[in-house]
């Protein structure tokens, strides 16, 4: 009787798992048919283009597009979860992103951006789909952060050294004693020549990329960085040289464990901001997010009877996931060095042509170059060929 009773469980349990991935394709596939018919124009112009994203001929826009969700619990919040409980919401609008594995990240965030909860997000091969809740205090009951009158200190300068892939960049590093932003300002003759964009991601410990840079120099630059009350602080004039480089940087691959790291985070106010600080037992690059209501807002669509509806779509991954994070899961060969830099803002007076999309900031991302659905060129470039491609921008090498 009990080899009967488990010869049925086991006949059962593979249905049962059959079934529930066959209405997990379905629902994506409704989901997809949706896209397709509210976006019938873009489509029908994609689809005539020579060369076609496999994903978009497919339909399977929720592949890039759509926000993870958790479908055995729609509809939930994860306001009400019990603080840090590891959970996967379908509503988190993700505001900041620290790639680098560092053992301690911070976040400044404006009061009214949040309302009671700081979603965490561990973005390592193993853990990038686990997200934390973080429940804030009212601002008015927490702690300031009392460096206000504090000047910052700049400590351990370096130059790690280069990188070759299309350009020539240099990784210059450094450490401070309290969370601020930076930049560097470089060049030949004179460090106004070059600088790098404010990283708007505070930080202890720091790291910028000086691209391009030529061969066969020595190149002069200043580090100038910013605290979260504004105070701002110098260091002395550093050197490196290009005129014998050994070897180039390796592209460093994220630490991958499958032991999750403990966390232990600290809240300060700056003003009208809340200032987290988030510490782990060893290194890892963190985002930071908010509920995605607070920014959302109902799009409108024309019906068949001529009026307009609103609408509101399912949870969206933002314009920095789609045209950049989602890539590098189908595409992650191409994030070893051997292609054009992204997520990077142009150099000083560099122009980027209006046809070449950037995020708001300026970064650069993979449809700056590629057309995301289709195009007439070969790989979906936005030129026909790639130096007419590369002079868009580069126009110095006409």
């Amino acid at each position: 009787m009990t080899f009967s009773i488990l010869l049925c469980l086991l006949m059962i349990l593979p249905l049962t798992s059959a079934s529930s991935v066959k209405a997990t394709s379905t629902e994506t596939a409704a989901e997809a048919k949706e896209c397709v018919r509210c976006h019938q124009k873009m489509v029908r112009k994609a689809e005539g283009a020579a060369y076609v994203h496999r994903p978009f001929i497919e339909h399977k826009c929720p592949l890039c597009h759509l926000a993870e969700q958790d479908r055995s619990r729609p509809g939930t919040s994860p306001a009400g979860n019990r603080e840090n409980r590891p959970h996967r919401s379908p509503d988190v609008r993700w505001l900041f992103r620290d790639l680098r594995p560092l053992k301690e990240h911070w976040f400044l965030l404006p009061a009214d951006r949040v309302d009671d909860t700081l979603f965490l997000r561990i973005l390592s091969q193993r853990h990038d789909k686990r997200t934390l809740s973080l429940r804030l205090p009212p601002l008015a009951k927490t702690a300031s952060w009392d460096r206000a009158a504090d000047r910052p200190e700049i400590s351990d300068i370096r130059c790690m050294g280069f990188r070759r892939s299309v350009l020539l960049s240099a990784v210059i590093s450094w450490k401070t004693n309290q969370p601020t932003r930076g930049q560097v300002s470089y060049g030949v003759k004179s460090i106004e020549e070059e600088q790098t964009p404010l990283n708007p991601t505070l930080s202890t410990d720091h790291e910028a990329v000086l691209s391009p840079i030529l061969p066969d120099r020595t190149y002069q630059f200043v580090i100038r960085v910013e605290d979260v009350y504004g105070n701002t602080t110098l260091s002395p004039l550093q050197t490196f040289s290009t005129r014998a480089i050994s070897q180039y940087l390796a592209p460093v691959p994220p630490p991958d464990s499958d032991i999750r790291p403990q966390l232990h985070f600290a809240v300060r106010r700056v003003r009208d901001q809340y200032l987290i600080q988030v510490r782990a037992d060893r290194p890892i690059p963190l985002a930071a997010g908010v509920h995605r209501h607070l920014r959302q807002q109902p799009e409108r669509r024309k019906t068949s009877a001529g009026t307009r509806e609103n609408i509101r779509h399912l949870p969206l991954n933002s314009l920095e996931e789609t045209t950049l994070l989602v890539c590098k899961k189908c595409h992650a060969a191409y994030w070893q060095g051997a292609t054009h830099p992204v997520g990077i803002r142009p150099k000083k007076g560099m122009h980027i042509p209006a046809s070449y999309p950037v995020l708001e900031d300026g970064r650069i991302t993979c449809i700056s170059c590629h057309a995301p659905h289709g195009s007439n060129f070969e790989a979906r470039m936005r030129r026909s060929s790639k130096q007419d491609l590369c002079i868009g921008c580069h126009r110095e090498y006409k």
